[in-house]
C-alpha cells in the first residue's frame, strides 16, 4: 500500500469533469480538498462556473463556452489535459437529459487515467467502462430544485464514496526501499550528487529512498583520515543499522571500505544491491587488509560486485566499456547536475574583469598536476591580459604545494574551500571554467566530472581536456572548447578572453546541452525505468 503521508511521494492527480450546474455541487467543492488533501485536484468546467470554484486547492481548466468537449478548449489547455496522466478521473452528472453528454464521454475516453468514475448528484456510482460510452440516458431527470437539495445534502457521502473508490485502487505491491550507501560525506561531489541528490530525485518518482553516509550521518572522518580500527568500527555500526531494516535494496556507491558490508550481507542474506561505480580506484584498494585474502587484486574484487549486483550503474563510457567485458548490460548514468541548485547566470560584460575558474579537490598528485598545468599556462598570458584573473576554488592535501606555482602573481587568487551550497552562487560570477586532465590514464578517463556539468548548467564557456567523458559531452567550438596540449589550451583560452560574444553563445549552448541530456532528474528517470524493468 502506498503511503500518501510519506513526504517523498508526489501527490496523486485527480481530474473532476463537472458536467452539471455548479450550485448542485457547490458544497462538494469546499469539502473535496479537505477530504483529499494529499491529492492534486483539477477541475474541468464551463467558463460560467469557474469563478465559483474555490481557488486555494483546486486547479481549473475552463472551456471557452458552455459545451465541455475537446473542440471547446483553448489549445494550451487541451495540450495540458492530453499530456497529463491522472490516477483517477471523476465525472459529475446532474441527472438531466440533454445534449453534450456524448462529448463529455468522448473527452473522458481520450484522457489518460488509471481509474474513471461517473457519479450523479444522488451519489450513485457507475464504474466507467467501454459500455458506458454507448449507453444513453443512464440517469433519469428530476426536478432542478430537488436536484440541488439532494446534491447539497449528500455532498459528504459522495466525497466518502470518491475517496473510498480512489483509495481502493491504490493497492499495489510495495516497492522496496532503496538505501544509498556512501563512505563519503555530503561535501564531496560523488556522495552529494550520486547519493543524496539522486535519492531525492528517485523519491520524486515514487520510490522510497534513504541515504546513509558514514561521514555525514554516523560521524566518522573521511576515509583518508581513518585508521583500520575506525574503519572496522564504521562497518560494524553499519551492520547494526541495516539489520533493523527490511524490504530494501542497497545502493553501493563506489568500492570504498564500506563495500565489505554489502558483500557480507549479500552472501549471508541474499540481499540485492545496486553497484554504482564512478571512479577508478582499483590501484589503491580501500581496505586491502580485509579484501586481499579473498581477492588477489582490484580487478577480481570489481568483478565480484559486477557479477552479483541486481544492476550495475556507471558514470562514464570508459567504465561502461570496461564493465561490459564482465556483464552484457550496464546502465550508463553520467553524474549530471541538479538544475534546481544551478540556475543560469549571465556572464560579465566585455570590459569587466574576466574570471577564469579552476574548481576541485587536490587530494591526488594527478589533481595537483592538473592545477599546476593551469597555473603555468595562465602565467604565460596574464601580462598580455591584465583584465583577467584566475581563481582557484579548491581544498585538499596538495593545495599548499600548488600555491608555490602562483609565483606571487596578483592575477591568481586562491579562494580556499567553499560550502557546496555556495558553489552555484560563486560560479554564477565567473566567465570561463577550466577542466584540465593532463594524464590520460584510467582514473581520468573514468571520471564523470561534476564541475563540468556545473559550469555548463550555469551557462559558462568551458575549456576541457579531450580526455574521457568531455569528448562525449562537449562539441568542440559549439558548447565548449576541447584541447590536447598546452599550446592549444593557451590559444583557445585567448579566444575566449577576447570574444565576449563567443563566450555567451557557448554558454547558452552549454546550458542547453545540460537541460537536454544531463539533468539529474533525467538520470533518475533512466535509473527508475531500469529498476522497474529489473524488478518486474
Amino acid at each position: 500500500m502506498l503511503d500518501f503521508d510519506n513526504e517523498f511521494n508526489q501527490p496523486e492527480k485527480i481530474l473532476v469533469i463537472l458536467s452539471a450546474r455548479l450550485n448542485q455541487f457547490y458544497s462538494f467543492y469546499y469539502e473535496l480538498p479537505l477530504a483529499l488533501e494529499n491529492y492534486q485536484i483539477s477541475v474541468l468546467c464551463q467558463k460560467r462556473a469557474a469563478d465559483s470554484i474555490p481557488e486555494a486547492s483546486i486547479n481549473k481548466f475552463i472551456t471557452k463556452d458552455a459545451e465541455i468537449s475537446l473542440d471547446n478548449l483553448e489549445p494550451e489547455i487541451k495540450g495540458n489535459l492530453l499530456k497529463a496522466e491522472y490516477g483517477s478521473l471523476v465525472i459529475l452528472y446532474n441527472n438531466r437529459e440533454g445534449s453534450g453528454y456524448d462529448q463529455v464521454d468522448k473527452l473522458a475516453g481520450t484522457l489518460k487515467a488509471g481509474n474513471k468514475y461517473v457519479y450523479d448528484i444522488d451519489g450513485r456510482l457507475f464504474k466507467f467502462d467501454d459500455d458506458f460510452l454507448h449507453r444513453k440516458n443512464v440517469i433519469r431527470p428530476a426536478q432542478h430544485r430537488e436536484d440541488v437539495r439532494k446534491a447539497q445534502k449528500t455532498a459528504s457521502e459522495l466525497i466518502k464514496k470518491i475517496t473510498s473508490s480512489i483509495s481502493s485502487q491504490q493497492t499495489k505491491p510495495e516497492k522496496p526501499r532503496i538505501i544509498f550507501l556512501t563512505a563519503q560525506g555530503f561535501d564531496l561531489p560523488a556522495a552529494r550528487v550520486r547519493c543524496f541528490f539522486l535519492a531525492e530525485e528517485l523519491a520524486k518518482l515514487g520510490w522510497q529512498t534513504e541515504t546513509i553516509s558514514l561521514v555525514t550521518h554516523l560521524g566518522f572522518p573521511e576515509e583518508w583520515d581513518q585508521n583500520l580500527s575506525e574503519k572496522m568500527t564504521a562497518n560494524s555500526r553499519l551492520v547494526d543499522i541495516l539489520s533493523t531494516k527490511s524490504n530494501y535494496i542497497l545502493y553501493l556507491q563506489r568500492l570504498d571500505y564500506h563495500a565489505w558490508v554489502v558483500k557480507e550481507l549479500f552472501e549471508k542474506r541474499g540481499l540485492p544491491f545496486i553497484f554504482d561505480y564512478d571512479d577508478w580506484d582499483l590501484d589503491f584498494l580501500p581496505l586491502p587488509e580485509i579484501f586481499k585474502p579473498h581477492f588477489p587484486d582490484g580487478e577480481s574484487l570489481l568483478k565480484f560486485f559486477i557479477q552479483n549486483s541486481l544492476l550495475n550503474v556507471v558514470s562514464s563510457k570508459y567504465l561502461e566499456n570496461h564493465f561490459r567485458k564482465t556483464v552484457d548490460e550496464t546502465l550508463y548514468l553520467p553524474t549530471g547536475v541538479a538544475t534546481s541548485n544551478f540556475n543560469a547566470h549571465s556572464p560579465t560584460t566585455a570590459g569587466d574583469t574576466i574570471k577564469i575558474s579552476w574548481l576541485g579537490t587536490v587530494m591526488r598528485l594527478s589533481n595537483l598536476n592538473d592545477l599546476i598545468f593551469s597555473l603555468n599556462a595562465f602565467q604565460k598570458i596574464s601580462v598580455q591580459y591584465p583584465q583577467t584573473v584566475l581563481e582557484i576554488l579548491a581544498s585538499g592535501r596538495y593545495l599548499k604545494r600548488a600555491r608555490s606555482f602562483a609565483r606571487d602573481n596578483q592575477q591568481i587568487k586562491f579562494r580556499g574551500w567553499t560550502a557546496p551550497g555556495e558553489v552555484a552562487g560563486y560560479l554564477g560570477t565567473i566567465d570561463i571554467g577550466l577542466l584540465p586532465l593532463i594524464e590520460n590514464n584510467p582514473f581520468n578517463r573514468s571520471k564523470s566530472p561534476t564541475k563540468l556539468f556545473e559550469y555548463m548548467c550555469l551557462g559558462k564557456a568551458v575549456l576541457a581536456s579531450a580526455v574521457g567523458e568531455a569528448n562525449y559531452i562537449i562539441e568542440d567550438g559549439v558548447n565548449g572548447f576541447l584541447f590536447q596540449d598546452e599550446g592549444e589550451f593557451i590559444d583557445k583560452l585567448k579566444i575566449l578572453i577576447e570574444d565576449n560574444g563567443l563566450r555567451k553563445k557557448m554558454g547558452l549552448n552549454a546550458r542547453a546541452t545540460i537541460i537536454d541530456k544531463y539533468t539529474l532528474a533525467k538520470q533518475a528517470k533512466k535509473l527508475s525505468d531500469k529498476l522497474e524493468s529489473r524488478l518486474g
